[in-house]
């Protein structure tokens, strides 16, 4: 991920109530998120055409961006990064068509990078209920 940022690649962070200490990347991602589902919101409801500027803009630079995994895995930030680009592509009719384009292109850019990793993690399995058993999921 080409992400330019202050925070160390190591750093964590801790969450209240939860054991597990999250990389900066998702904090990242979930402010990303927030901030463009909530500017998609203003459009959508408000027709506000600041929203909408800011939207496109982050959109955009969300679209250009390499890829969206930290690891060498389907994680965290890769789901965001990827819920981000679908809720654009399914839910906002009002983008224009060669931003359509751009988020349709990322997705793919995204399954290409990301299946490989899934069919490497689940193969082995011939079917749910030995995918189950293993506690994976």
């Amino acid at each position: 991920m080409s992400i330019s940022v202050l925070a160390p690649l190591t750093a964590t962070y801790p969450v209240r109530n939860f054991t597990a200490r999250y990389p900066w990347t998702i904090w990242l991602l979930w402010a990303l998120e927030d901030r463009i589902e909530t500017l998609g919101a203003a459009v959508t409801f408000l027709d506000s055409a600041a929203a909408r500027t800011a939207v496109v803009a982050d959109l955009a630079a969300l679209t250009a961006w390499p890829g969206y995994r930290e690891t060498n895995r389907a994680d965290l930030a890769f789901a965001h990064a990827v819920r981000i680009l679908w809720v654009a592509v399914t839910h906002w009719d009002w983008l224009d068509a060669g931003l359509q384009t751009r988020l349709h292109a990322a997705l793919e850019r995204a399954v290409a990078d990301a299946l490989p990793l899934s069919d490497r993690l689940y193969a082995p399995f011939p079917d749910r209920a030995a995918l189950l058993a293993t506690g994976v999921c």
